[in-house]
C-alpha cells in the first residue's frame, strides 16, 4: 500500500486544508515510490507523520502512555478556557466551525479518514490508553 493523498485540517500544527494538503502522485494517480518530507523545525513534519498515524490507527503512539498523559494535559490545561475541552490534536488557533479532519488516500482500496467530535468543556480531545502491562 502507498499513500496518495493526505489532507489535514485543524489537527496539531495544520490549521488550513490548503496548508495541509500533501499529493505524492506523479502524472495523474500513480503515486511515488519515494517519498521524503523535509523542513526546519517547527513547520509540521511530526504534526503530519501524527496525522496519518491517527487517521490510520485512531491512536499515536507517540503522544499515549501515562508520561505522555500528565504532558500534555499539563500543555494543554496552561492555555486552556475553562469553558472548552482540552485540545492535543486540536489546532487550537481554528475557527470553531472547522472540523478537525484527516484523510489518507492510498492506491489501495482503504481511504482512511478520521474526524475529532465536538468537545465539551470536561473532555480531551486525545483518547490516551494506559499501558496494560504497566
Amino acid at each position: 500500500m502507498k499513500i496518495k493523498k493526505v489532507e489535514i485540517e485543524a489537527f496539531r500544527a495544520y490549521q488550513l486544508k490548503s496548508d495541509g494538503t500533501f499529493d505524492f502522485t506523479n502524472d495523474g494517480e500513480e503515486p511515488a515510490n519515494f517519498v521524503a518530507l523535509y523542513a526546519p523545525n517547527g513547520f509540521g513534519k511530526s504534526s503530519f507523520y501524527d496525522a496519518v498515524e491517527w487517521a490510520v490507527t485512531n491512536h499515536l503512539e507517540r503522544l499515549g502512555g501515562e508520561y505522555n498523559k500528565a504532558n500534555n494535559q499539563s500543555a494543554a490545561k496552561s492555555t486552556k478556557n475553562p469553558n472548552e475541552g482540552l485540545k492535543i490534536l486540536r489546532n487550537k488557533y481554528v475557527d470553531e466551525r472547522v472540523d478537525t479532519k484527516v484523510v489518507v488516500s492510498t492506491n489501495g482500496k482503504n481511504t482512511f479518514e478520521r474526524k475529532l467530535p465536538k468537545l465539551r468543556k470536561n473532555q480531551i480531545d486525545m483518547r490516551i490508553e494506559l499501558d496494560p502491562i504497566g
